[in-house]
């Protein structure tokens, strides 16, 4: 089941759906404890396109902006500013194809050959806001096909 899958490789989805694992383990609350009074950005995604699953995360919750990404190849270190994590989370938060697309069952079906699973978390001031979103795979939405490409996934 992709949900297994997801869970052994995405911090969201294992806060999401109370997975355990090695990452989720290995993430303790104190660690996504700074400031509370900054706002603190996760953005997960995960697709699976023939088989191959990509998976990334891209993160500011010890200070600096980081982006990893896992694909059939390994895992990469991918640079990313503060600028961009903002761009990806302004249009996640703002533009109808994702907001159309949150999930809102608890029991929806992650499967990224079917979509692309784009988890997001935010701390600020003591609050965690966490929201999955569910994008069909065939959308032919041009804000998408940017955001995507402003993910900077290794080829």
């Amino acid at each position: 089941m992709w949900t297994k899958t997801l869970c052994s490789f995405s911090l969201t989805v294992i806060m999401l759906s109370g997975c355990s694992g090695p990452v989720a383990d290995s993430v303790t609350e104190s660690q996504l404890e700074v400031d509370p009074a900054i706002p603190l950005h996760l953005i997960d995604y995960a697709h699976s396109d023939d088989g191959k699953l990509v998976h990334g995360t891209i993160s500011d919750f010890d200070g600096d902006v980081k982006a990893t990404w896992t694909t059939d190849t390994g895992s990469t270190n991918v640079a990313m500013s503060m600028d961009e994590l903002f761009g990806l989370w302004q249009t996640l938060t703002s533009s109808d194809i994702f907001t159309q697309s949150i999930v809102t069952d608890e029991n929806a079906e992650l499967d990224p050959e079917k979509f692309h699973v784009i988890s997001i978390i935010e701390k600020y001031n003591g609050k965690t806001m966490k929201q999955t979103h569910l994008v069909p795979t065939d959308s032919t939405s041009p804000v998408l096909r940017e955001w995507i490409d402003n993910l900077k996934i290794p080829k």
